[in-house]
């Protein structure tokens, strides 16, 4: 690489990140045409690839291809969850590093294949079952005990889609057309739209938010989680989660025995588990930095930029004696989410001015335009505004968010106002 600037090819997402950490680095970036939109800066590429979203990955990985022969890429860089798989199929098919090997990918996005792994690994024994139909499901249900939960969703689904719980009395066929619907945006093939049923699992909730490098996991923090009982979307989270040490180290040895037993030995990841009364069990993995807010949070909290250290590795800089060194800061993180009681069209936010009076740590930000359409509470693209705070304790964070969250008004329209213009007119 003597001579020329390092040039990276980034999927999917984390455009933004790349430019404020690492401004000199050459980037080529692909993405989707639906998310396209999404991102700003695209000025500073060397070139922008929108895909289709039913583009096959057979054809992006030649076209990839065509320009890493005149152009050549040092390594492949996925910082979101869209195209995660998209992005391990190149860096395999090219031979370059920066994501995790495919098969450790595929390991993980799947969720039925990961409990399968992770059973005969002897790390846990939940175990996930495909249904194809009505039937499948209902002989599931009905063969487990009266009582008995169940979890039915995308095999590879992300952010609360398509998620229901279901009991013998639970209405089977919508549950299952649910997560039937549901499009992955992970793995753009999409001819991958398996429904899975996995046993409930009952207690408090966490995700841990490591670093890992070439094998050596570190733990950076451990956030409390807090969803709704029926959708599973979180409504809010805290950083350091409050939990018993004890507790907290089964939490993270738990996690890193489970990372090693998938195969992941660098990169970012985001794990979520279940503190069960049998111990910790998993619920999902996602090789990225926490959403949310949560990496940033658990950035402030550990005193480790997480974003600035995933792309460090991809650029193979070593960061294991940086997460050693790193100094917490001694504060809780909180952010509290607030959703529409109607649907309807998002006509403004009031009480923000009275939510930031509450304390100087306190941050409100609408997370969608005025004029666009909301719903009830379905998934994460449904909450409709979030508040962030700072405290001595995960307690007092989590108490001053909600009460910032309470001051907010949400004005939900029947149709667009007429002050946001008719070219928002839907």
């Amino acid at each position: 690489m003597s001579g020329r600037t390092f040039h990276v090819l980034l999927v999917g997402g984390g455009n933004g990140a790349f430019l404020a950490h690492r401004p000199e680095t050459r980037t080529t970036f692909v993405t989707s045409r639906e998310l396209l939109t999404w991102f700003g800066n695209l000025g500073h590429h060397a070139r922008v690839l929108a895909i289709q979203g039913d583009e096959p990955d057979d054809l992006v990985v030649d076209m990839v291809g065509t320009i890493h022969a005149v152009d050549p890429f040092d390594a492949v860089a996925c910082l979101g969850e869209p195209l995660t798989v998209l992005a391990a199929r190149i860096a395999t098919a090219l031979d370059l590093p920066g994501v995790p090997p495919l098969p450790v990918v595929r390991r993980i996005v799947d969720k039925e294949s990961m409990r399968t792994h992770l059973a005969e690994a002897g790390v846990e024994d939940v175990r996930a079952r495909t249904v194809e139909n009505i039937a499948e499901l209902a002989a599931i249900v009905g063969a487990g005990h009266p009582e008995a939960a169940w979890i039915v969703k995308p095999a590879a689904g992300c952010g609360s889609m398509g998620v229901s719980k279901v009991t013998r009395d639970s209405d089977l066929e919508a549950a299952l057309r649910r997560a039937s619907d549901q499009e992955s945006p992970i793995d753009p093939d999409r001819a991958n739209r398996r429904v899975i049923v996995e046993p409930f699992l009952s207690g408090p909730q966490f995700s841990v938010e490591s670093i890992s490098q070439h094998g050596v996991t570190s733990v950076l923090a451990i956030t409390q989680k807090f969803s709704h009982p029926e959708t599973f979307v979180e409504l809010g989270h805290v950083v350091p989660a409050q939990i018993p040490d004890a507790e907290a180290e089964v939490v993270r040895s738990y996690v890193v025995r489970m990372l090693d037993a998938l195969g992941f030995t660098d990169g970012p990841a985001h794990t979520e588990v279940v503190l069960t009364s049998e111990g910790p069990r998993i619920v999902e993995v996602n090789a990225r930095v926490g959403g949310d807010d949560i990496g940033e949070m658990a950035s402030i909290v550990s005193g480790v930029d997480m974003s600035a250290a995933s792309i460090d590795l991809v650029l193979g800089e070593p960061v294991q004696e940086r997460l050693r060194n790193a100094a917490p800061s001694g504060t809780s993180e909180a952010i509290w989410f607030v959703t529409a009681p109607e649907a309807g069209i998002f006509a403004g936010l009031d009480g923000v001015e009275d939510a930031r009076a509450l304390g100087p740590s306190v941050e409100v930000t609408a997370l969608v335009q005025v004029g666009a359409p909301v719903e009830l509470l379905s998934d994460s693209g449904s909450r409709v505004a979030q508040v962030r705070a700072s405290a001595a304790s995960a307690e007092e964070a989590v108490r001053l968010a909600q009460r910032a969250a309470w001051k907010l008004n949400l004005r939900i329209a029947k149709r667009v106002p007429a002050e946001v213009g008719a070219e928002h007119a839907i």
